[in-house]
């Protein structure tokens, strides 16, 4: 039970809180021909990291922050505040806002003695342990193998 357990981002922590679900899967082979005929086959695993209140919450507020400053970016944008004469100044200034509300995270983190779930779930010893049997981040084919798989990916240091 994971109740019984510390708390992998707190430590001296009781897991009293929902487990971070961590979902990784394990690409076997394709069946049935290649392209649109063929299918990925693949193996999937879900891991329960085991989380306290305390962790839950921070992570929580470390989300909404991250929310909060990719909406204001949003309406930046629409408004046109952010509109500089280069489409590269305007990608890297739009970048860097994103980067303080991140630094609001790390900082967040910091203070609070919490980890991080991106930077560190991949270190909890049963997925490290799969990661040796071949299996990686991820929860379903077709999203880990696409173009979206890339979206989702670059998605998860922004949330």
């Amino acid at each position: 039970m994971l109740s019984d357990q510390e708390c992998f981002y707190t430590q001296g922590l009781k897991a009293d809180g929902s487990p971070f679900k961590y979902s990784m899967i394990n690409y076997t082979g394709i069946a049935g021909g290649v392209g649109p005929t063929g299918s990925v086959l693949s193996k999937n695993k879900t891991v329960s990291i085991p989380r306290s209140k305390k962790a839950e919450t921070i992570h929580t507020i470390g989300f909404s922050i991250k929310l909060i400053f990719f909406i204001a970016l949003l309406i930046l944008l629409i408004m046109g505040v952010v509109d500089f004469p280069s489409p590269y100044i305007n990608f890297f200034s739009s970048l860097l806002f994103l980067l303080i509300g991140g630094g609001f995270v790390a900082f967040l983190y910091k203070i609070t003695k919490v980890r991080s779930k991106l930077f560190q779930s991949p270190n909890y010893p049963l997925i490290v342990k799969l990661e040796e049997k071949g299996y990686s981040r991820g929860g379903h084919v077709m999203i880990s193998s696409t173009p979206l798989g890339t979206f989702v990916y670059i998605s998860r240091w922004l949330f």
